[in-house]
């Protein structure tokens, strides 16, 4: 999917999403302090694994590698939502959230955690 980005810049996004794209936005949120709001390190997971390219000049954020990342995934988490943060105008993102915010509901719903397998199977 393409998205128009107000500076005239465009994105484009993976729609089809795998369970691996769950696993990834828990693994930003799971484990450790986190320097910043959930959500953000949420959306930047989100958003390294879906961007397949974009206009911008610079390298894509989830191609980001450095000493840090190779030793903590929370760090790479970390800085890939700080490089989203350098690279992006604010009008631009605002638009991508809004653009894979039905993703991201999708992503985070969870089954209805109060039936349990027993229960359920029981019934």
């Amino acid at each position: 999917m393409k998205v128009d980005l107000p500076s005239g810049q465009s994105v484009e996004i993976r729609t089809s999403i795998k369970a691996r794209d769950k696993f990834a936005v828990q693994g930003a949120i799971s484990g450790g302090s986190q320097d910043g709001s959930v959500l953000s390190l949420m959306e930047t997971a989100l958003l390294g694994r879906l961007i397949e390219s974009w206009t911008l000049e610079e390298d894509l954020p989830s191609r980001h590698t450095c000493q840090e990342c190779a030793t903590s995934a929370l760090k790479r988490h970390e800085h890939v939502r700080d490089l989203f943060g350098e690279v992006m105008d604010l009008d631009d993102y605002n638009t991508l959230e809004k653009a894979i915010a039905p993703i991201l509901t999708k992503v985070v719903d969870t089954p209805n955690l109060e039936t349990s397998p027993a229960s359920a199977a029981s019934s």
